[in-house]
């Protein structure tokens, strides 16, 4: 009988959690409806995701496979966020990671020096950053142009991160006690 009442205790505990990530994940488009390229969608869809507080209003955020995510400006984040997509498939271009980059403003210039600002913990999971902007410009992104933490006591987690066209100090941060959980990291 205690055998029965655990696995059931079990059951409804996993499967309760895996419900509750799932109503917990914003899939993140990288296109409009009409196929045309939604640009600033990260911003949209997670800087934008919060109540009257500020507050975020999820935790989760997954952006598509294969696709080019173009920014106007950085991403700020004020709150703890993930910004994940499905794992890469070898030799399909359709399933490499999702590529975040920079615009090109009126000028032919590359539209921000930063990807990423982050006051709070984040995690950035199979995602592909990169240096050159939508015009093909390497522009080498200064310091901390990729991933920018600007508050102290920070947690940043990377898994599977592919990173190109960037200055060796791409990621950073100049408050104390950041901690970096780096794995999977490709860097070109």
């Amino acid at each position: 009988m205690k055998k029965l009442f655990f696995t059931n205790l079990f059951l409804l505990v996993f499967l309760g959690s895996m419900f509750a990530q799932s109503a917990d994940t914003v899939y993140v488009p990288a296109e409009n409806a009409d196929g045309s390229t939604y640009f600033d969608s990260i911003i949209d869809k997670v800087v934008a995701d919060t109540n009257a507080a500020g507050q975020q209003l999820h935790s989760v955020y997954k952006l598509e496979r294969g696709k080019f995510y173009i920014l106007n400006k950085a991403i700020s984040l004020r709150n703890p966020v993930e910004i994940v997509a499905d794992p890469p498939v070898a030799n399909d271009e359709d399933k490499t990671p999702p590529k975040i980059m920079s615009n090109i403003n009126a000028d032919g210039g590359t539209s921000t020096g930063n990807l990423i600002i982050t006051w709070a913990d984040i995690t950035l999971k199979n995602l592909w950053l990169s240096g050159i902007d939508l015009g093909g410009v390497n522009h080498g992104w200064g310091t901390l142009g990729a991933l920018r933490v600007n508050d102290s006591l920070v947690t940043v987690r990377m898994d599977g991160i592919w990173c190109d066209y960037n200055s060796w100090s791409s990621f950073g941060s100049y408050q104390p006690h950041t901690r970096w959980f780096i794995n999977n990291f490709h860097a070109r």
